[in-house]
C-alpha cells in the first residue's frame, strides 16, 4: 500500500469513524494537538491523518473514557491529559521510526 492510499484511509477513518475509535473532528483535533510538534514534523504530511487515526484508535482502546470526553467537546486536565499525551506520543514515536 502506498503513502497516498494510507493517507486516504486515515482521512476516511477520521471522517467516517472506524473500529473502537469512531472519532469525530473534536477528538481527532484534540489528539492531533497532543502529538509533540517535533514528532509531527518528522512525519510526511501525507501520513499524518493515518497516524492521528491510529492514535485515536489506541487511545480509544487504552482510555475510552478520555476519548469520550473529547468527543463531547470536553477538555482533559491533570493526570487524564498526561495519560492521553503519553499514549499519543508513543504512537507518533513508533510511526516516526
Amino acid at each position: 500500500m502506498d503513502l497516498g492510499s494510507l493517507a486516504q484511509m486515515g482521512q476516511s477513518m477520521l471522517k467516517n469513524g472506524s473500529g473502537a475509535a469512531a472519532s469525530n473532528d473534536k477528538a481527532a483535533d484534540a489528539v492531533t494537538a497532543m502529538i509533540p510538534k517535533e514528532l509531527l514534523d518528522k512525519l510526511p504530511p501525507s501520513v499524518r491523518p493515518m497516524i492521528t487515526a491510529q492514535a485515536v484508535e489506541a487511545a480509544a482502546k487504552q482510555a475510552p473514557e478520555l476519548i469520550e470526553v473529547l468527543r463531547k467537546g470536553g477538555k482533559l486536565t491533570g493526570a487524564d491529559a498526561e495519560k492521553l499525551k503519553s499514549i499519543v506520543a508513543g504512537i507518533a514515536q513508533n510511526a516516526g521510526k
